[in-house]
């Protein structure tokens, strides 16, 4: 099976052409996977991994919602902690390309130095910690299992943030061979990194209703070098878009179109 990620920062394209892609008619087998927000119906046949996306989404909206960053981290954490389970599910399917959006050994690198100070639980009230519980226990057990952590006399919930909290934020394991430590996941097959400038991106990204916590010029300014830097370091075929257009969106699609036949 064949890995294709498509990254980049929030508003470089990377929905919209994964969009595109995925409304093309081909007569192979394809998925694509969106992290953290995941398609939980291409698990509905397993049904405990169904369970585990809808608890995933069900974070990301509510860190929205709630306006609490931790909650962001847990979907962040929890989408890569499961991606080696949703590969192995599609494979199993007989799926033989996947593009994916974001990937735990590219995307969590750059993205955990900027929510390393945001992950402790206590920045989490009591009453959130113990609804998140009394909804999700038996997803997040499956989670912490994933990470061979044994019951303990705390919740499952302020186990999962706490491992995420000294990983990241105590350890500061962020390399890329902690994270593949961590995740147990290869690099993909084939990196398309979609470039735009901070300006540009906080442009298209204020049209939306919801700005998240690391989306602003400000941060994307160290985010961009964060990318640059990983994707220097690994030995993988990457091309790099220039996202500031959308011409150039538009020509990346029709490349990958026309590829479709050779994946």
């Amino acid at each position: 099976m064949k890995l294709i990620l498509v990254t980049g920062l929030d508003g470089s394209g990377k929905s919209t052409l994964l969009n595109k892609l995925e409304g093309i008619s081909v007569n192979k087998p394809i998925a694509y996977i969106r992290v953290p927000k995941i398609d939980s119906e291409l698990f509905r046949h397993n049904e405990m991994l169904y369970h585990v996306t809808v608890f995933i989404n069900r974070m990301h909206l509510e860190a929205d919602h709630l306006k609490k960053t931790q909650l962001k981290v847990i979907a962040l954490f929890s989408s890569m902690l499961v991606f080696k389970e949703l590969l192995k599910e599609l494979s199993q399917n007989h799926i033989q390309v996947v593009f994916c959006e974001r990937h735990p050994l590219i995307d969590t690198s750059v993205y955990a130095k900027f929510y390393s100070g945001k992950m402790d639980p206590a920045g989490l009230s009591q009453d959130i910690l113990t609804d998140i519980e009394s909804k999700y226990s038996n997803e997040i057990s499956y989670l912490l299992n994933l990470l061979g952590i044994q019951k303990s006399s705390d919740t499952n919930i302020f186990n999962l943030l706490n491992y995420i909290h000294n990983w990241f934020s105590v350890n500061q394991k962020h390399e890329l061979n902690d994270l593949k430590q961590l995740f147990g996941v290869n690099l993909p097959d084939k990196i398309i990194y979609l470039s735009a400038s901070p300006h540009i991106l906080m442009e298209r990204l204020n049209k939306r209703d919801v700005l998240e916590a690391h989306e602003s010029e400000e941060v994307f300014e160290k985010l961009i070098p964060a990318y640059e830097k990983i994707l220097s370091e690994i030995n993988v075929d990457t091309e790099k878009i220039d996202a500031n257009s959308f011409t150039n969106l538009n020509r990346i699609f029709e490349e990958i179109k026309e590829s479709f036949s050779t994946y």
